[in-house]
């Protein structure tokens, strides 16, 4: 492919995507004696992909602002520092699968593994003061991936009035940042690397979108504050555990994006009748959930459930971990480092009741003197409720997920439906 948002000489403005793939169906080879398994393929695919950033190109560009500071006119700023070595992000993909079927297709289904690396990403890093700028955006970025998807389709029941089908699937996907040329503050990295606040926050040799948090250990014995660690020792000296704190020194609890997925759906159809439900899951995740922040309770009456579990006399801090209630005016820094330390984060795995359908359709029969072709009417529940949930705080992981905290987000409704379906003759 080619661009001029790249490059200044014409050997620069293109680079080569290609893909190439191979199967081999083993099941039709003369020396293949498996005969419950008649359906066997290997396949292998390598090439690359590509993208752009228009953003970022190869000449400087400017905008223009006014009111300058002394002489109130227009003046512009340099938006982006021109950059003549401007290049093609690329993808580099290695897939292996395996196709599978069973006699009279019972069992089919697919293995798929795949590597990922991507090279010459678009990220910023850092440049000398002396440029007039504090970093650059370039191809200076790069990540490694791998994961695995499986699908499997079963036919347990299959009689003439009476079926029973299965689908399993099952994924697989781990992701790491390899190479990045700006470390943000502790601060960003505990507030917007989960990447539930729509900003990227990279970290090195760790995954793209990532929970850190706080050291912290139980709350004090005599007045149940929160206590983190400060060179090494427990300490409720929050300014300094803040201040102190060096980005090597956070708690990496996990990824806050699931890195096990998937469903299992079964239908049944009894001659008209169809009955189908779909079980969502989702492992190996974490994520932080919202507690008391009395600053924000003084302030602006914003309360949680958890002030019904605070610290209240000595001895609570067997059994709690939310801080006691203290008097206005509030510590800032002790309401931040509660906030942010491993105390609320949470396990995210849970498995949950996605869907039912139920259906009938009317027999051709029926139909024989009316204008449809068919005619069917169904009922239809989403988001049915969650069967089992690795915290013990009753919450919904997805919540927080998608708000970062759960501070602004509700829980998705559970919604139903009813209709008819029809084709006319």
């Amino acid at each position: 492919d080619k661009s001029n948002l790249f490059g200044v000489n014409t050997n620069q403005k293109a680079v080569p995507l290609y893909s190439a793939g191979l199967s081999w169906d083993i099941g039709k080879e003369n020396f293949y004696r498996l005969s419950w398994l008649p359906d066997a393929k290997f396949r292998l695919t390598f090439g690359y992909n590509g993208n752009i950033n228009k953003t970022a190109t190869e000449v400087t560009t400017l905008k223009e602002l006014s009111n300058a500071y002394y002489t109130g006119t227009p003046y512009n700023i340099i938006a982006n520092p021109g950059n003549p070595n401007l290049q093609w992000e690329k993808d580099r993909i290695i897939n292996l699968g395996f196709d599978f079927g069973s006699k009279n297709h019972v069992v089919n289904g697919t293995i798929e593994f795949y590597f990922k690396q991507g090279d010459n990403l678009f990220g910023s890093t850092s440049l000398p003061p002396s440029t007039g700028f504090s970093s650059f955006f370039g191809n200076t970025a790069s990540t490694t991936g791998h994961g695995a998807d499986i699908t499997i389709n079963t036919r347990n029941i299959d009689h003439n009035n009476f079926k029973w089908l299965t689908t399993f699937l099952y994924s697989y996907a781990f992701d790491k940042v390899t190479k990045y040329g700006v470390q943000s503050t502790l601060t960003s990295y505990l507030t917007q690397a989960d990447g539930n606040t729509g900003v990227i926050t990279p970290l090195v040799n760790a995954p793209l979108f990532a929970i850190y948090s706080f050291k912290s250990g139980p709350l004090t014995h005599n007045t149940g504050g929160p206590q983190g660690y400060l060179n090494g020792q427990l300490s409720t000296d929050y300014s300094n555990i803040i201040k102190n704190t060096s980005i090597g020194d956070l708690l990496y609890n996990g990824p806050s994006r699931p890195t096990c997925y998937g469903s299992l759906r079964n239908s049944f159809i009894y001659y008209g009748w169809s009955l189908s439900f779909n079980i969502v899951y989702k492992l190996g995740y974490v994520f932080r959930r919202s507690s008391i922040q009395y600053g924000a309770l003084y302030n602006n009456w914003l309360g949680n459930k958890d002030f019904t579990n605070r610290w209240q006399k000595p001895g609570d801090e067997l059994n709690t971990s939310v801080p006691s209630m203290v008097l206005p005016p509030v510590n800032d820094n002790r309401d931040f480092f509660y906030t942010f330390s491993q105390s609320l984060v949470d396990n995210g795995d849970h498995i949950r009741l996605q869907d039912i359908a139920l259906g009938y359709d009317l027999t051709k029969s029926l139909l024989k003197n009316s204008p449809f072709i068919n005619l069917s009417i169904y009922g239809y529940i989403n988001n049915v409720g969650i069967l089992w949930r690795a915290n013990h705080d009753g919450l919904d992981p997805d919540v927080y997920s998608l708000a970062g905290g759960g501070m602004t987000s509700l829980p998705l409704p559970r919604t139903y439906s009813i209709g008819l379906k029809t084709n006319f003759k």
